[in-house]
């Protein structure tokens, strides 16, 4: 239990942080990013403090869309 925790810690970060990087480079607004995803306003809320159930598609859809390489979360090599 103690490594699905460890796990589910480090997706959070990563996507919280994905988040707040691509709404300050991009100069985007919370209220934006939800029009941008095609989400609701408590949906991403809820995704943003780690509340929100993700599938893969919906983790995938999101980090394509913030234009996000998931290479450095899972350590993936070319």
């Amino acid at each position: 239990m103690e490594l699905e925790v460890k796990i589910f810690k480090s997706i959070q970060n990563f996507i919280t942080s994905s988040l707040e990087e691509y709404m300050a480079k991009n100069k985007v607004g919370f209220n934006e990013l939800v029009e941008k995803l095609g989400s609701s306003l408590p949906h991403l809320s809820k995704i943003k403090k780690g509340e929100a159930n993700l599938t893969i598609g919906s983790f995938a859809h999101l980090m394509a869309t913030l234009g996000k390489d998931v290479k450095p979360l899972f350590k993936i090599k070319k």
